[in-house]
């Protein structure tokens, strides 16, 4: 369904400078599949979100049911199909707005009901997953962060999407909220073959709710495939944080805190200067593409 390839994209800052900000991406996503993205912050997966939403132009190849996202002139017709879930769904929707008219509008505006059926159809929805149809004519600020995004994933759900975009839907949510938005989208997916690209910096919730992980730093994908299966180093050291974060283990006297995606173009491997493994052939040649499987790639020197 989703396939990109080689994809590049800079912001252009003061000075004619230039940060890059995605460096020969690689990724896929199949149609009915739940792939978690994960990542740092500032290793470009919100910016990857907008080029996805056609709100930024890039370089490479990027493909949508076949067809190449930059030869897409109809973008009502592709947003009926492509839907972007924000992390902040308070920042989304205006406060002044009864939800209603919030929730019913891209029933309204990209699948034509009327508003009659859309509110039919929303207070149908709502009724599935356990929220009360009287929110809708409550404010944003009347309602808690869970109640709120649970209703932004109903919002998109409702128009029947082949693919969501969730940017860190969970991540501001408590334990019982982030349970029942990811149960959500589990059931849309199995139930009607949807298509989601997860993306969040929790390794532990994608490893918990994705079959297939793609892990992502400094504007580069540098392993895809099933989570049973994820070997590059960086892995192994995101699952040591996520031990030491949880308790399960203790921090190493001689470890010390690391930045977030340092801002600047790679031309080896970007995961290079924290690497454990590194091999004297890393300081001089970027790392091929692997395909170990027909579902499972790897960008490092370092193979198991």
């Amino acid at each position: 369904m989703l396939n990109i390839e080689n994809l590049s994209l800079s912001y252009r800052l003061p000075q004619g400078k230039e940060l890059p900000a995605l460096q020969g991406l690689n990724l896929s996503l199949a149609e009915g599949h739940m792939l978690g993205l994960i990542g740092e912050s500032g290793c470009g997966k919100t910016t990857l979100c907008h080029v996805l939403t056609q709100n930024l132009s890039y370089q490479g190849h990027i493909t949508f049911n076949g067809t190449e996202l930059k030869d897409i002139r109809d973008r009502k017709a592709y947003y009926a199909q492509v839907q972007y879930i924000f992390q902040d769904a308070k920042s989304t929707v205006p406060q002044h707005m009864r939800l209603e008219h919030w929730a019913l509008a891209p029933l309204r505006n990209l699948k034509g009901l009327t508003p009659k059926a859309a509110s039919a159809l929303m207070v149908e929805l709502m009724a599935q997953v356990g929220l009360d149809p009287q929110l809708l004519q409550r404010y944003p600020g009347e309602v808690s962060l869970g109640q709120l995004q649970r209703l932004s994933l109903l919002k998109s759900l409702a128009i029947a999407p082949q693919l969501l975009l969730c940017d860190e839907i969970t991540s501001a949510l408590d334990q019982e909220s982030a349970t029942a938005c990811l149960e959500l989208l589990t059931r849309y997916r199995t139930e009607q073959g949807l298509s989601v690209l997860f993306i969040t910096h929790d390794l532990n919730t994608a490893m918990q709710w994705c079959p297939e992980i793609a892990v992502m730093f400094k504007g580069q994908v540098l392993e895809q495939g099933p989570k049973e299966e994820l070997c590059h180093p960086y892995v192994q050291s995101l699952k040591a944080a996520a031990h030491v974060l949880s308790g399960e283990q203790a921090l190493p006297p001689q470890a010390a805190p690391t930045l977030t995606c340092p801002m600047h173009h790679e031309p080896l491997c970007p995961w290079l200067m924290r690497c454990s493994k590194a091999q004297a052939l890393c300081a001089h040649q970027a790392p091929p593409r692997h395909q170990l499987t027909s579902h499972h790639y790897l960008q490092c020197h370092y193979r198991r």
